[in-house]
């Protein structure tokens, strides 16, 4: 078969024929580097007898015999093919490559026709496309299905079942597992059918549903703070490319405003039952290893650690009935195993707990880190016991539970064993208990480890001082200070969040105006009234718009600073009112904490 060296068909098809390598170093090759190779020179049909001599020597029928013929053709390095130039190969050489050039040259043909049966399919598509686009949306999309007989179409439906979800539009469908214990994570798929992406099916695991399609939950994809929207065509402004996994594709506003309602709808059931699984194993109130699946419960020093260890070997379940022979006994970790029922605990496993290397160690592989992570992760027992019913403090311990057993029983017993003083005590077995309370009022746990709970279970609804109301506000500001992105709020939201401001200005005795006025840039008051009339003069100017994180943390740094440095008069009712105006702020932030958790 003769082809032309640069016909790019032919180019494409030897060089996947060849796995893109060059025939003679077997070097990687690309469009740009490559060189087509003539085995047997071109050159040499210059001279016929030499030709014909050398085609002779090889045993090739000269009558037969064409020069820029696939069966003489190889691809090669530039260098090399530029090295070999007009020299003629050895004879057992040549008939080698010649064999392999006969070998590929099946391949080669079908890669070639294949290549121009694309051709042409491309250029009928572009006619039909030429057409298409002279339509309005609608008329795309008729004409699609009219030319496809396609008219299954997405019924307009939301379904949940158990831990199933399925909701569509007539082109978008999502269908996904919600989380459920033992995994704890779900997945889904999305379907498309309009007019550019009919039959898309993408699917999405955890990670990529929290990072991917979570991210900017509730808002106008106009504003384009969802993480999958990642531009508009140039072109044509009612079209928005967005990215969805490794797949990147354009769809219309329409079809756009369609997926992000299925997205918001979809979340609610999905972050709901990933928080209520999080909730009930504890893992809500840690935070994840950057090594592994595994919470971080608390830091401690290698020697506490080693003397826990140490406790549980010497009270293996097998040796003893007393109240701490619950440990199965190893010298890596702790696994606390009940042998049989008791008044406390159900017969069987409790909690694995691991230590975890600090990732602030010394890099030196001299000497180790001081310090090292408890770590835990809900264990996955067999068969119906995979039930979020078994977590409680009787069968397998939640996060929570292991760290409160740590903290108020394990590491004070582990401490009181371990002082000097209180060796001796075990002689009389009498003076244990009061000597053991006594200890125990002394006690202060923070300072033999570090806390890695990062929430607590306080509610709302209790607080009734400055002091409580300050924790939860600097909580909130310590968020926005650390978040990078843009949040919409409704301009009620901000209404209400200076609303509270102004009351906390009012209620308290004095404030730093100066920082004040630094920090909302609007106000130049030199006393509290003047900044407080100036802030209620401010609100009703309030618009909707785009906030920043910074720009709420400027917000709350003045809440912060009045409420710690100041006394603020503010009663019971007034302080319920605040978190109120605080809640659709608090609600973000917890949002936001759950999606980024990953």
């Amino acid at each position: 078969m003769k082809v032309k060296l640069n016909d790019i068909a032919f180019r494409s098809a030897i060089l996947k024929a060849y796995n893109e390598k060059c025939v003679y170093s077997g070097e990687p090759l690309d469009f740009e580097n490559l060189t087509i190779d003539h085995i047997i020179p071109q050159s040499l049909m210059k001279d016929r007898n030499n030709f014909e001599s050398y085609l002779d020597m090889l045993g090739i029928d000269v009558s037969n015999f064409e020069i820029n013929s696939i069966y003489n053709l190889v691809p090669a390095k530039f260098r090399l093919n530029r090295q070999k130039g007009n020299t003629l190969l050895d004879r057992t050489f040549a008939l080698t490559l010649l064999e392999l050039a006969k070998k590929k040259a099946p391949k080669i043909i079908n890669e070639i026709n294949n290549y121009k049966q694309k051709r042409n399919i491309s250029k009928s598509i572009e006619e039909v496309r030429s057409y298409v686009l002279l339509s309005d949306d609608f008329k795309k999309e008729q004409v699609f299905d009219f030319v496809t007989e396609d008219k299954n179409f997405f019924k307009n439906e939301k379904i949940i079942d158990g831990n199933s979800f399925k909701q569509s539009t007539d082109r978008i469908k999502l269908e996904a597992f919600l989380p459920s214990y033992p995994e704890r994570e779900g997945s889904c798929l999305i379907t498309f059918r309009s007019l550019k992406i009919r039959e898309c099916m993408i699917t999405m695991n955890h990670k990529q549903i929290m990072k991917e399609l979570f991210q900017g939950l509730y808002t106008d994809p106009v504003h384009k703070l969802r993480h999958f929207i990642v531009g508009n065509d140039i072109s044509n402004k009612n079209v928005y490319f967005i990215q969805l996994g490794n797949n990147r594709f354009p769809v219309t506003i329409s079809e756009l405003k369609q997926l992000c309602k299925l997205v918001d709808s979809f979340s609610e059931y999905y972050l709901n039952a990933y928080k209520e699984i999080e909730k009930k194993v504890g893992t809500f109130f840690f935070n994840r290893s950057p090594f592994s699946s595994k919470y971080r419960l608390m830091k401690v020093s290698r020697k506490l650690w080693n003397l826990m260890i140490e406790f549980a070997n010497n009270h293996d379940y097998e040796n003893g009935d007393t109240r701490w022979h619950i440990f199965d006994k190893n010298r890596f970790y702790i696994k606390i195993y009940s042998k049989r029922e008791t008044n406390r605990f159900d017969e069987g496993f409790h909690a694995l707990l691991e230590p975890e290397q600090d990732e602030n160690f010394i890099n030196q592989l001299k000497e180790p880190d001081n310090y090292l992570w408890i770590v835990w992760e809900p264990y996955k027992l067999m068969d119906y016991t995979n039930s979020l019913d078994n977590i409680n403090e009787r069968k397998i311990w939640d996060a929570l539970t292991v760290y409160e057993w740590l903290t108020t029983e394990f590491i004070p017993w582990v401490v009181y064993t371990n002082s000097s003083n209180t060796k001796k005590l075990f002689i009389n077995k009498k003076t244990n208990g009061k000597q053991y309370n006594d200890f125990t009022k002394e006690f202060n746990i923070d300072n033999f480890i570090s806390s890695g709970k990062i929430r607590s279970t306080f509610e709302f609804e209790r607080l009734q001082n400055q002091q409580q109301l300050l924790k939860v506000v600097d909580d909130l500001q310590m968020f926005f200070n650390s978040y990078s992105g843009s949040i919409v709020f409704k301009k009620d939201h901000f209404k209400d969040l200076f609303e509270a401001l102004a009351l906390i200005i009012k209620r308290s005795d004095e404030i730093d105006y100066k920082y004040i006025n630094s920090k909302l840039s609007f106000t130049n008051g030199e006393t509290k009234d003047q900044i407080y009339f100036e802030i209620k003069s401010y609100i009703p100017k309030i618009e909707y718009s785009i906030k920043s994180g910074f720009f709420i943390d400027n917000i709350l740094r003045c809440f912060v600073v009045i409420l710690r440095d100041y006394t603020s008069y503010l009663n019971k009712s007034e302080i319920k009112m605040i978190i109120n105006c605080l809640k659709p702020f608090i609600n973000r932030k917890n949002l936001i904490d759950v999606i980024q958790r990953i």
